[in-house]
């Protein structure tokens, strides 16, 4: 819970300064959450973000 709330404060404090929000932050969050037989394992999917956030 204190994560969303940071990334809530983070998202108001870009708004104000005219910023757009994280995308990669929202793109996580859509992400989550039960997943269907054929998702990506949690190592792989985990991989792949940390690599978005190095580029």
């Amino acid at each position: 819970a204190q994560l969303a709330d940071l990334a809530e404060e983070i998202d108001e404090a870009r708004a104000a300064l005219g910023m757009d929000a994280f995308a990669l932050h929202r793109e996580f969050l859509a992400e989550r959450g039960k997943p269907g037989a054929e998702a990506v394992g949690e190592p792989k999917q985990a991989r792949t973000l940390l690599g978005r956030l190095r580029s």
